[in-house]
C-alpha cells in the first residue's frame, strides 16, 4: 500500500451519531454481503455479528475463531464481501500469520483487522501489510459501521491515530534529527532496516541475508539504539518513509 492509495479519514471514536449519509446508504445495501469473522472470543463475534445484521440489511455473517479455522472453511467457502479479523488470537503469531492470511487471499477479498491494541505505529505497519483498513475495539458502533461501510466502497479506513504514522515519509522528515540517524546506520543494518520496513521476520531477514537469525536480532537492537525508536514496528515505520517500494510484502 503506498502513499498514492485512496485514503479516507475516519475518526473512531467512542461516542458519536452515525455519520450522515451512512444510515441511508447501508439501508439500500446489496442484500447478499457475506462477512466474515474471525475472533476468538465468542462475546466480541456475537456483538460484532449483531452490529453487522443490524445494520446492513440481509447480511450473512459467518464465524471463525482461529486462521485454522478460516482455512478450513475456505476449503469450501472463500466467497466473502469483507473479512474481519482480530489481531490477538491464542496460538497465532499475529502479524506473521496475517501476513501469510493476506498472500492466500491475493487481495481478492478486503480485510479489515480489529484489535484491543491503540498503538499508531502498529495500526500503520497492519495497513502497510495490506488490511484495508483498522478498527480499534473501542470504536463506538456507530464509527465501527461507517468504517466497514467505506471498506466495501473500495476505500481505506485509517483511526485518526494512526494517519501521521500512516504517512510514513512525512512522519519521518518531520522528527528531529531522523536523517542523521539513518545515516549513522551500518550498511548491513540499513540492509536490515529496508526488509524489517517490507514486513519480512527475523527468521526470513536472515534467510534472505544469508545470516543466523541470532545475528539479525543483534543488528535489529543496534538499530532500536540508533534511530531511538521502542521497537521493531517503529523502526519499521520509520524505515519505509526512507526506503520506499522495498520488501514489499
Amino acid at each position: 500500500m503506498d502513499n498514492q492509495s485512496e485514503v479516507r479519514k475516519v475518526d473512531a471514536g467512542r461516542s458519536g451519531e452515525m455519520p450522515d449519509g451512512a444510515k441511508s446508504r447501508i439501508a439500500g445495501s446489496d442484500p447478499m454481503l457475506r462477512f466474515l469473522i474471525a475472533d476468538d472470543h465468542v462475546f466480541m463475534r456475537l456483538g460484532t455479528k449483531s452490529v453487522l445484521t443490524e445494520n446492513f440489511d440481509g447480511a450473512e455473517v459467518v464465524e471463525a475463531s482461529c486462521y485454522d479455522d478460516i482455512y478450513r472453511l475456505f476449503i469450501h467457502d472463500d466467497d466473502f464481501d469483507l473479512i474481519l479479523l482480530d489481531l490477538k488470537m491464542p496460538r497465532d503469531d499475529s502479524l506473521e500469520d496475517l501476513k501469510k492470511f493476506l498472500r492466500r487471499i491475493d487481495g481478492q477479498t478486503p480485510v479489515v483487522a480489529y484489535s484491543a491494541i491503540e498503538n499508531p505505529f502498529e495500526m500503520a505497519h497492519v495497513l502497510r501489510l495490506g488490511c484495508r483498513g483498522f478498527i480499534p475495539k473501542s470504536a463506538a458502533p456507530s464509527a465501527f459501521v461507517h468504517a466497514i461501510d467505506l471498506v466495501l466502497k473500495g476505500e481505506t479506513y485509517i483511526p485518526s491515530k494512526a494517519v501521521e504514522c500512516f504517512t510514513v515519509w512525512d512522519f519521518g522528515h518531520r522528527e528531529s534529527g531522523v536523517q542523521k540517524r539513518m545515516d549513522s546506520l551500518t550498511p548491513r543494518q540499513r540492509d536490515v532496516l529496508q526488509l524489517l520496513s517490507g514486513g519480512r521476520s527475523n527468521k526470513e531477514i536472515g534467510r534472505e541475508l544469508n545470516m543466523l537469525e541470532g545475528t539479525v536480532k543483534v543488528h535489529v537492537k543496534a538499530i532500536l539504539r540508533s534511530l531511538k525508536v521502542q521497537n521493531g514496528t517503529q523502526a519499521a515505520v520509520l524505515g519505509a518513509g526512507h526506503y520506499p517500494g522495498r520488501g514489499n510484502i
